[in-house]
């Protein structure tokens, strides 16, 4: 009796913690919710600080290039608001920025641009936080990590300029490059369409365009050395 009744206790015992594991499992802990409320807490800081926007005397230009292209469904070759280059061909490198900045101005007003670059902006920042997330484990470090990349882009990001794309676009393609160089070359498929829309989102794809060249020089290097 004796032996039945102590595997009987620790058959409770077994049962008890399974279910109290179970319990754990549907519950978020402490831990996760304090992580949860640090993310909410500094990405509405940054929402906010992103939204403080400056006039920009380009983006007129910007709505009316978009609207053009809207309206007549192709991209303009001259520059018919010039006096003194209208007649010469105009290369618009940033004819889908601009697509996309009118068709939320259309909708939305200028209330709507100022949303939509916040959240572009925070989108940068919630990219570098998934980033760091995967080195550091620690959620307040990640945090702080992540506002501080973040101060160095509020002077660029504190208007509404294709520039904005940039950032963000810039930032996969390091991530698609750090990806591949630990052996995950899968990654590099995702290179060629983001740089087909980054070449007409924004100047700068003249640097992010160097990059892949140089990586792939420098993994050239490494492996003859």
């Amino acid at each position: 009796m004796p032996n039945l009744q102590s595997g009987s206790t620790e058959i409770e015992h077994a049962q008890g913690n399974a279910a109290r594991k179970d319990e754990g499992m549907k519950r978020p802990s402490t831990q996760n919710w304090r992580d949860i409320s640090i993310v909410c807490l500094f990405g509405s800081a940054l929402f906010y600080v992103f939204s403080r926007t400056s006039a920009d005397p380009d983006l007129w230009g910007h709505i009316r290039f978009g609207e053009d292209l809207w309206r007549t469904g192709r991209i303009a070759r001259e520059d018919i608001y010039s006096y003194l280059n209208g007649d010469q061909v105009w290369v618009n490198h940033e004819w889908l920025a601009e697509a996309i900045f009118y068709a939320v101005f259309t909708n939305a007003g200028a209330t709507g641009l100022i949303i939509f670059k916040s959240c572009l902006s925070l989108l940068v920042v919630g990219i570098i936080y998934w980033h760091l997330r995967q080195q550091i484990s620690v959620t307040p470090r990640t945090a702080i990590l992540t506002v501080v990349f973040s101060l160095s882009l509020i002077p660029y990001l504190a208007i509404v300029r294709p520039q904005a794309f940039t950032f963000l676009v810039f930032l996969l393609v390091l991530i698609i490059l750090e990806r591949a160089d630990r052996g995950e070359h899968r990654w590099l498929w995702f290179g060629p369409p983001l740089l087909a829309l980054a070449v007409n989102l924004h100047g700068g794809v003249s640097q992010r365009g160097a990059f892949p060249p140089v990586a792939n020089a420098e993994f050239i290097i490494s492996r003859v050395s």
